[in-house]
């Protein structure tokens, strides 16, 4: 599979860290077209700093950046960072229209997108995140998690190759969490971009093809959810958690029912639970 994103042997160091040492220390990594990458770590692994890498938003110590074949570099950070869409964790902050539409048409504005086809993608973008029928209101009347269906729809509408949340769901409840991880499955289900993910949410972690672990500056771990969720007490020894089905699962050992050692996705525990109890 083609790779988008690739870093070799990234370094990266914030100057007033007291400590003198790098946040990311010699990182390497590839990306491929199309992958869902989770993130995950605990608080100052260097996660957020890691993707601000991808398109210069922090400029590397040492080591090269590559996007869709390209090198960053000053001459090329403009073209690359149209190739990559970033949704944060407060989407007031991302907010400069005085309506929805006004607010995901600014950026289209700034690439001088000619005026019929910004009002399509406008409405393109606020339809696939189901949020078309908001175009005229004002962003700060809606809920969390409309303003960050608002947030992905003004990136989407760049047409990026790649979008990255970083904590992205972090401040909203359950209920607006569960809507935005909706909305992402449907624009990977209907465009398959690539998605990269900062999370401290496992369950939403697990949603993703690949996931990487980082604790102080370094990539310690990867692989695919059964791989990673596997490794339940040394997750929780870095201050992580165990999706819903690995925390079940615990409980029911405690209550002396057998289950199944091997990771299982919460579909996959419902259906063994299911069989049990047909049993019974």
């Amino acid at each position: 599979m083609d790779t988008i994103i690739e870093l070799d042997c990234v370094s990266f160091s914030y100057q007033y860290d007291d400590t003198g040492e790098d946040t990311l220390k010699e990182v390497s990594l590839k990306i491929s077209k199309g992958e869902w990458l989770a993130i995950i770590g605990p608080n100052g692994s260097g996660k957020s700093t890691l993707v601000k890498t991808f398109n210069g938003i922090l400029p590397v110590r040492s080591g090269r950046v590559l996007v869709d074949g390209e090198v960053l570099s000053d001459e090329t950070v403009w073209e690359i960072r149209k190739k990559l869409g970033m949704v944060f964790q407060n989407p007031e902050n991302q907010f400069v229209g005085a309506t929805v539409g006004d607010d995901v048409a600014f950026g289209l504005e700034n690439h001088g997108v000619p005026r019929d086809e910004m009002i399509h993608r406008v409405e393109k973008a606020l339809e696939t995140v189901e949020m078309k029928e908001f175009i005229d209101r004002e962003p700060s009347s809606l809920s969390g998690g409309q303003k960050q269906r608002v947030a992905i729809a003004g990136i989407l509408a760049l047409k990026p190759q790649v979008l990255v949340l970083d904590e992205s769901t972090s401040m909203l409840d359950p209920r607006a969490r569960e809507e935005i991880m909706d909305t992402i499955r449907y624009i990977k289900e209907k465009t398959g971009m690539t998605v990269i993910s900062i999370t401290h949410n496992i369950d939403e972690a697990a949603e993703a093809s690949r996931i990487i672990i980082m604790e102080e500056g370094r990539i310690i771990d990867e692989g695919d959810s059964r791989h990673i969720f596997s490794k339940g007490e040394q997750l929780i020894d870095l201050g992580l958690d165990v999706p819903f089905a690995e925390r079940l699962k615990k409980e029911l050992k405690v209550q002396n029912i057998q289950v199944p050692d091997d990771y299982m996705t919460k579909k996959e525990l419902r259906d063994w639970l299911w069989t049990l109890n047909s049993k019974m």
